[in-house]
């Protein structure tokens, strides 16, 4: 759980960074399932 926990903060911060809204969709859908 840990290591999700920081692959999805180190999603984050790249999606901070390219502020990308479709991206930040498809990730926000594969979190979710």
């Amino acid at each position: 759980e840990r290591q999700i926990r920081e692959k999805i903060e180190l999603l984050q911060n790249d999606l901070k960074q390219c502020k990308d809204d479709q991206k930040l969709e498809q990730v926000l859908s594969l979190i979710n399932e």
